[in-house]
């Protein structure tokens, strides 16, 4: 049976894994297949307007930044968020009034992982702009490259494409910098959430109202409910990065021939 169990998990495992990825892979092949279709029901002042750069960069790699959420992240966010949920409930079920502390010491971490948020889906908004015109330019100068080398203006060209790169790496130090933020935070306010839960244990212990292994075992169940919150929070980061190319998606395929 013990055999028998472990091939059984690993089979289950990697059919609903396969399944999860088929979904998101179909739900992208039919997003993108509408972007396409949208873009080319737009009238043609559209397309002097927008660089072929920008649009490629939407139909492509916007897209694929979709798929994530489509494909992993729905599924492991139901799965830590019905973890949290549960060991929040055996928390509140152990010592309610213990558990107040959680309470307290949410909003220290609510805020501050909302700004966040916000800061990196504007970011990551520029980061793709960024990477949209360098696409542009080496479009620009793959389709001209009979007159880049006729005039040997490869040192020029060079130039250029160095100075756009450097750009796009400094937005992507501002994202990665705005991410790393959450981990501080989140190790802050556990440290708070744990000094706090130790004063009012140490109270309650000396009063007589609970006991040195109930707290033990509290405490087990605290951390057991600060991993998923900690993934969770590790999630929304890599969500609000793909929410910064969904939303261009979606303000190109609601616009409406002119």
């Amino acid at each position: 049976l013990l055999i028998g169990l472990f091939p059984s998990q690993g089979t289950l495992r990697f059919s609903g894994t396969m399944l999860m990825v088929k979904a998101g892979i179909r739900a992208t092949q039919a997003l993108r297949e509408r972007l396409f279709s949208r873009v080319l029901d737009q009238e043609p002042a559209f397309f002097q307007k927008r660089p072929v750069g920008e649009l490629l960069t939407r139909c492509i790699s916007d897209v694929a930044a979709v798929q994530g959420i489509a494909s992993s992240h729905l599924a492991e966010a139901i799965k830590e968020l019905a973890m949290a949920v549960g060991m929040l409930g055996a928390v509140l079920y152990m010592n309610w009034r213990l558990s107040l502390t959680i309470f307290v010491a949410a909003p220290l971490v609510v805020f501050p992982l909302r700004a966040l948020s916000r800061r990196i889906r504007k970011v990551n908004h520029r980061n793709q702009e960024a990477s949209a015109r360098l696409l542009q330019r080496l479009k620009e100068v793959f389709s001209n490259i009979r007159v880049v080398k006729g005039f040997a203006r490869e040192p020029y060209e060079v130039q250029r494409f160095a100075k756009q790169n450097v750009e796009l790496f400094r937005l992507g130090m501002k994202s990665v910098r705005a991410i790393a933020m959450s981990h501080p935070v989140m190790e802050f306010v556990g440290g708070l959430l744990l000094a706090g839960l130790i004063l009012y244990a140490t109270r309650a212990i000396a009063a007589g109202k609970l006991t040195g292994p109930e707290f033990f075992v509290y405490l087990t169940y605290i951390f057991a409910l600060y991993e998923p919150l900690r993934r969770l929070t590790k999630l929304n980061n890599e969500v609000q990065v793909a929410a910064a190319s969904m939303d261009r998606v979606y303000t190109l395929l609601d616009r409406a021939p002119e």
